[in-house]
């Protein structure tokens, strides 16, 4: 019994040491200085949250504005592709001979017309109704005589009238 006995006082005397040392600190205690100090801290813990809010709406403006310049940089690729390609085709269109196939260039859309393949001869001879689906595709005005629009559409597509 000896054991548990001396271990129960070794406790309480702990216990008086540690009511000592409140009782110590007792006199120093300033509730006024403590209370403004407080006060303080929850001050600016409210400021930093406001900040953290702000910097997250922030991030996620940035965020947004980074996906719009995407889009765009991906919107200008691909028209800078379909200028690249137009400029080559209206290119070779440009030294075609009579015989040979005309090249589509692509539209504003970045399409080529569902046309079924045309010489240059056939082109030059087109009428009306050839033409006017191919104007249509490519944005062109449809008004005025077939040669207009024939020489409307061969220009378009880089070949010499």
């Amino acid at each position: 019994m000896a054991g548990p006995n001396a271990a129960l006082a070794q406790g309480f005397q702990n216990l008086a040491q540690a009511a000592q040392g409140i009782a110590a600190q007792i006199p120093n205690w300033q509730p006024a200085a403590q209370h403004a100090q407080l006060v303080q801290v929850l001050q600016t813990q409210q400021q930093t949250q406001q900040t953290l809010q702000q910097m997250q709406q922030t991030q996620q403006q940035m965020q947004q504005t980074l996906q719009q310049v995407q889009q765009t940089q991906l919107q200008m690729q691909q028209q800078l592709g379909t200028l690249d390609f137009n400029g080559h085709v209206r290119t070779l269109n440009s030294r075609l001979n009579p015989p040979q196939q005309v090249a589509w260039i692509r539209n504003a859309a970045g399409q080529v017309p569902q046309q079924a393949p045309m010489s240059l001869a056939t082109l030059q001879a087109a009428r009306g109704p050839q033409l006017a689906p191919l104007l249509a595709h490519y944005g062109l005005p449809a008004q005025g005589t077939v040669a207009a629009r024939r020489i409307r559409l061969q220009r378009h597509l880089g070949i010499p009238a």
